[in-house]
C-alpha cells in the first residue's frame, strides 16, 4: 500500500504484521516496532525517482521471512537477486525479476518485471 500524506510504503504480511517505510527515513517499523533499515548504512532509505518508489529488497525479504545466509543471494555477474523462503506453505511464486526493454514512454525510467518459472536463475 501507499500513504500519500506521509509518503509511506505499507506491506502487510500474511500474518497481518505491517512493514512501514517512509520516503527518506532510515527507520522503518515492523509490527509497530522501530527498526533501522540498514544498521551499517544510514543512507539506505526508500526514495522516489521518476514517479517510482524504491525500497531496500534485503530489508523487505528479511522481514518477510528470508532470514538465513542462503536465503538472500546476490548474483553479481547477472545482477539478479534471489530470495528463498523455506516455509512449505508459502504462497509466493517462483520466478525472477528482470529489467524490461525500454520503450519511448519509459526510455528514461528503468522498469522491471516478474517472470515465473525462470529455471535455474
Amino acid at each position: 500500500g501507499w500513504d500519500q500524506t506521509t509518503k509511506t510504503v505499507i506491506i502487510t504480511r500474511s500474518d497481518g504484521v505491517e512493514i512501514r517505510m517512509q520516503i527518506g527515513n532510515p527507520m522503518a517499523s515492523v509490527g509497530g516496532q522501530p527498526v533501522q533499515i540498514d544498521p551499517n548504512n544510514l543512507n539506505v532509505v526508500p526514495f522516489l525517482e521518476n514517479s517510482r518508489t524504491y525500497v531496500g529488497l534485503r530489508f523487505i525479504a528479511y522481514n518477510l521471512g528470508a532470514t538465513g545466509p542462503d536465503e538472500i543471494l546476490w548474483h553479481g555477474e547477472t545482477r539478479i537477486a534471489e530470495l528463498r523462503f523455506k516455509d512449505p506453505h508459502c504462497k509466493w511464486l517462483c520466478g525472477c525479476i528482470r529489467r524490461l526493454p525500454p520503450n519511448s514512454a519509459t526510455a528514461n525510467v528503468p522498469l522491471y518485471g516478474f517472470f515465473e518459472n525462470c529455471g535455474s536463475d
